[in-house]
């Protein structure tokens, strides 16, 4: 008798289509990344223009406080902008998977796990500790975190307001710096914050739903699961006035405004607008955002990718999510039991194959 998958392919055993569908569950999305493309940038433009670099493809941009910084598709950096500290100095080479920038400094991951820094370095911002591995990383104003190999934080940099005093723990899984704290969401989808309170930047909201946060310089945004957002901190332009929208995945917080990225690619923008910041490019489909000191950048969605949509149709963008999850989480013990599933459906088919007939 032939039994058929759901792929429609014929089988001669039950045990092969499960076999299969087994090792198509353990095709991580990872294998699956997001295409580059270039980069658009409005807002203030009186220090280094903060215009990107033409003719790049990028997978990753952050914004400082005058400058900017990015990834290529090719694990490459690219700075412009205000350079009075170095900042745009960007490290030549290769081998690069994420980026962060401060105020006046910047930090690099490479992908075996270490992390460089560059520019101004008056607070120690850019004492990398050595000899250690980290999977993530954020930039403050004079401060800068990690989370380790291990899912614990690192911290160093000025110290003043107890910004750098990191809470214990290893299930950390992503974490922000703004102007004088810090903020870190945890496994268990909660966030926790430690620093400066003066403004209520500290002051989290409960919950385990949390899936990304970004810090502003005294204000903190937070998506939740279901595609609605938190908001709190310093209020004085507006920027913790958060759309009652339930179809964002992603968020970025600058100096005094914010902006949301949607499902369908377009860019959602508050608070401080002195600077155009605020005013988004119409008819732009986005896959990364950035906020900076008072000016916002995006990724664009390459050209070709935008067709993928019949016209009118939603084109849903995934998430921003920056971070790998920690070893031993529960998707982790998932796929073991998969794993080990897949093996005994294969050993089980092999006998009935050589001794069932």
């Amino acid at each position: 008798m032939a039994w058929k998958s759901a792929l429609g392919r014929r089988f001669e055993s039950p045990v092969q289509p499960f076999i299969l569908s087994c090792l198509l569950v353990l095709v991580p999305a990872a294998f699956c990344p997001a295409q580059p493309g270039p980069l658009v940038s409005w807002g203030d433009r009186a220090r280094g223009g903060h215009n990107p670099v033409p003719g790049e493809q990028y997978v990753a941009v952050c914004a400082g406080g005058y400058h900017d910084l990015a990834l290529t598709a090719d694990g490459k950096l690219v700075a412009w902008g205000e350079n009075t500290r170095g900042q745009c100095r960007a490290p030549q080479g290769g081998g690069f998977t994420a980026v962060a920038a401060g105020l006046y400094h910047n930090l690099a991951l490479r992908s075996d796990g270490s992390i460089i820094a560059w520019g101004d370095n008056s607070r120690g911002q850019c004492n990398v500790p050595r000899q250690r591995r980290f999977r993530a990383m954020a930039a403050g104003s004079w401060h800068s975190l990690a989370i380790a190999a291990d899912g614990s934080l690192v911290a160093w940099g000025w110290n003043e307001q107890g910004q750098c005093r990191v809470p214990p723990g290893s299930n950390y899984t992503h974490v922000v710096a703004g102007y004088s704290h810090s903020v870190a969401l945890k496994a268990d989808g909660s966030l926790i914050a430690w620093g400066s309170r003066g403004d209520g930047e500290c002051d989290v909201p409960a919950g385990h739903d949390f899936v990304n946060v970004a810090a502003g310089s005294f204000h903190n945004i937070a998506l939740r699961s279901n595609g609605t957002l938190a908001a709190w901190g310093r209020n004085s332009e507006g920027q913790c006035k958060a759309p009652p929208r339930q179809d964002l995945v992603s968020v970025a917080a600058g100096s005094l405004h914010s902006l949301a990225l949607t499902r369908d690619g377009s860019v959602v923008a508050w608070g401080h607008n002195g600077y155009t910041q605020c005013d988004v490019p119409p008819a732009v489909r986005f896959v990364v955002i950035a906020a900076g000191g008072f000016h916002s950048l995006a990724i664009r969605e390459p050209r070709g990718a935008q067709t993928d949509a019949a016209p009118g149709q939603e084109k849903t963008v995934p998430a921003q999510l920056p971070q790998r999850r920690p070893a031993g989480s529960p998707a982790d013990l998932v796929a073991v039991i998969v794993v080990v599933a897949c093996v005994l459906c294969l050993l089980f088919y092999i006998f009935v194959t050589l001794f069932g007939r």
